[in-house]
């Protein structure tokens, strides 16, 4: 019987743990609208609130839009890391796309549901601890984005 107590009271020490952790955080509570050839960025029409990153050393970001049409053009996404709690913030960069955005996504990319693209990247963020959405730029001429969010996952 002790045991079981023993066995019960460790469990129960470690169920916050389980509750506390969100596996997927939106950086928007509502999703922003897009127009042609335009960018949003953070403070001008991007809220998006800095994400804590604990002890994550990859994390997956799904970039989610819906493109009034399509087209070949990108949509264009760019986040920025901390690694002092949040007071200061550098750009996280990739090196392989032209234009230096995390994630370039055509406007035509396939969607999965209805109209709705989603796609998902993997980055490293070793010793950061905040991220944070800071801008999208829909390069498309003639088609406005709607329901444009971020999802983090760990």
């Amino acid at each position: 019987m002790r045991r079981f107590l023993l066995i019960v009271a460790i469990l129960l020490l470690f169920m916050p743990l389980v509750a506390d952790y969100d596996g997927n955080t939106p950086f928007l509570a509502t999703a922003i609208s897009v127009s042609a050839n335009s960018v949003k960025t953070l403070g001008s029409g991007i809220a998006s609130h800095s994400v804590p990153l604990g002890e994550q050393n990859k994390i997956g970001l799904t970039c989610i839009f819906t493109p009034a049409g399509t087209s070949s053009a990108t949509v264009d996404f760019y986040f920025q890391v901390s690694y002092d709690g949040g007071d200061s913030w550098a750009a996280l960069d990739n090196l392989a796309t032209s234009s230096g955005a995390l994630a370039e996504i055509p406007t035509n990319f396939p969607a999965i549901t209805g109209s709705v693209v989603s796609y998902y990247i993997q980055i490293g963020v070793k010793g950061a601890s905040h991220i944070r959405w800071n801008k999208v730029d829909n390069n498309d001429t003639s088609n406005a984005l709607s329901d444009v969010n971020v999802v983090m996952s760990y």
